[in-house]
């Protein structure tokens, strides 16, 4: 009995060796793929579509091979890491497309879980402020109206979803951060877009008086 005992544990064993050897395969793996994601952003918003693709491209090779050791561990796949990392990937591939002016891709089109990728657009809500905030101080108001107009459509399409935190994690704390993102970049743009046309109208009244 002893011995059988002895035995068990050790199959036990061997089969948690070969999972935490998996899961330290993906941590390492996911790090890379949640720094070429935010690398793609930050490229993305400093206007660098090129680099921000190159970045991105990475940053899907990175999470084919996540993919590929998460088909032979099954119960790795709902993991934090896991939706983690999908998260970021999606945040980064929906905000490039929105940059481009290309069609948003979807959760198959990433490889990541509908539950991640739900989390992700609705932080391309806050990346979306920021760059439109940047085209303002451009003086490119048409851009940043566009992105505006992509934010609100994403809390729109979104602020009606209501599922507790233990299927969707953070969902409603997400969904509330996209509402108040959306009135702060609403009121600075209207702001910022009547102080131009004041400053543009005061322009051209001192050239009319000085004429």
């Amino acid at each position: 009995m002893i011995e059988n005992i002895r035995e068990i544990v050790d199959r036990i064993d061997s089969f948690l060796k070969v999972k935490d050897e998996a899961r330290e395969q993906i941590i390492k793996i996911t790090r890379d793929v949640i720094r070429e994601a935010g690398y793609a952003v930050t490229e993305a918003n400093a206007g660098n579509i090129t680099a921000a693709k190159e970045h991105l491209e990475e940053a899907l090779s990175k999470w084919k091979e996540v993919s590929k050791i998460i088909s032979e561990h099954e119960e790795l796949r709902h993991s934090g890491i896991i939706y983690n990392t999908g998260m970021e990937l999606a945040e980064a591939a929906i905000f490039l497309s929105i940059i481009e002016g290309a069609p948003i891709p979807g959760p198959e089109d990433i490889g990541v879980h509908q539950i991640p990728y739900l989390l992700g657009l609705l932080d391309v809500v806050g990346e979306l402020r920021r760059y439109a905030t940047a085209k303002v101080r451009e003086n490119d108001f048409e851009e940043a109206w566009k992105a505006f107009h992509v934010a609100e459509a994403i809390f729109l399409s979104t602020k009606f979803l209501d599922y507790p935190d233990r299927l969707v994690p953070g969902l409603r704390r997400k969904i509330d951060a996209a509402r108040y993102s959306i009135e702060e970049l609403r009121k600075f743009l209207t702001d910022m877009e009547s102080r131009v046309k004041l400053i543009n109208e005061l322009s051209g009244l001192r050239r009319q008086l000085r004429g």
